[in-house]
């Protein structure tokens, strides 16, 4: 998996909602969280910690996350890390790499997967673009409210100067039930194979020992 999108993983409410929460919310030098890599890469905004004001965005957004099959069957999801950050005119997000190990020991994430999901409209901030490295040559994103990107924690990819406005985006990462990419996309594609099968031709008499096979190669490459 490189990358892919959902569209409209939170509804225009939710949005509605999660923006009016941050409207009243605190942020902070987002440099703080750059490791060694210093405020010349990152300068944006991100939230301290977790304020209770903030938790609801983050349980929609997690809600949102864990409900839409175009996630948990690519991703196997097993634990998620979210923040939220800001960008506002001028600032930006220099090319990097995901830390490997995001959180606090005993609720530690490492970062299989990373997610990006957009808060604000592309009409409400110019620049902003995030781009991601891909095999082919530089692709940008810069999605609607409510989208969301999702792309391999080993990415190497960075947000481009905002000019006006501000980007407003959830963040984060999953650490997955398959370790292993090529275990994990191996999975994905028959998962997904499965259910369209299940979909055209719901009486297949193959259905069960596909879905035993699946099941199978679940217990032999699920990590505890």
């Amino acid at each position: 998996m490189q990358f892919f999108e959902i569209p409209q993983l939170l509804t225009r409410e939710e949005v509605a909602k999660a923006r009016a929460i941050l409207n009243q919310a605190e942020f902070v030098d987002g440099s703080a969280t750059a490791a060694t890599i210093g405020p010349a890469v990152k300068k944006n905004l991100q939230i301290k910690a977790t304020p209770e004001n903030v938790r609801p965005v983050l349980k929609i957004v997690q809600s949102a996350l864990l409900s839409r099959e175009a996630f948990t069957g690519a991703v196997f999801p097993r634990k998620l890390h979210l923040n939220i950050n800001r960008y506002e005119n001028g600032m930006h997000y220099g090319a990097h790499n995901d830390a490997a190990i995001v959180g606090h020991v005993a609720s530690a994430v490492r970062t299989d997967i990373s997610f990006t999901i957009f808060l604000a409209d592309p009409s409400q901030y110019d620049g902003g673009e995030m781009v991601i490295r891909a095999p082919t040559g530089d692709v940008e994103v810069k999605l609607p409210a409510g989208d969301a990107i999702v792309y391999s924690g080993s990415t190497v990819h960075r947000v481009e100067p905002v000019t006006r406005g501000a980007r407003l985006a959830t963040f984060g990462w999953a650490q997955s039930f398959i370790g292993d990419p090529t275990k994990r996309e191996i999975l994905a594609q028959l998962r997904a194979t499965r259910r369209a099968i299940i979909e055209d031709q719901p009486n297949a008499h193959y259905l069960n020992d596909l879905g035993n096979a699946y099941n199978n190669l679940m217990r032999l490459w699920t990590e505890n």
